[in-house]
């Protein structure tokens, strides 16, 4: 969220925001424990990896999956079929 006066509602509800004027607009009216914490993710955070929150072709799993499982609960494929499928295709788009 980049909207000051939106974050200001959620406060650090949804954790620490990623913007840095966020953060700096919202310090005036935090606690200071909120405020530490904040300035603790600061510190630590050029020393942690970039985080890779899906592997690419997550989406198409996902997909694939809800798929093959409608297959199966409207009766058109048996477990087998469908646990064997879903594998199958998953592999292909994961090994793209």
């Amino acid at each position: 969220m980049n909207n000051v006066e939106a974050q200001k509602i959620y406060s650090l509800e949804n954790g620490i925001p990623g913007s840095t004027a966020i953060r700096e607009a919202l310090k005036p009216d935090l606690h200071p424990m909120d405020i530490e914490a904040i300035n603790h993710a600061e510190t630590i955070s050029p020393d942690l990896p970039p985080t890779d929150y899906r592997q690419e072709g997550a989406s198409e799993v996902f997909t694939l999956y809800k798929k093959c499982l409608e297959q199966l609960a409207f009766g058109r494929m048996s477990v087998e079929q469908a646990v064997d499928g879903f594998f199958q295709e998953a592999e292909t788009i994961l090994k793209r």
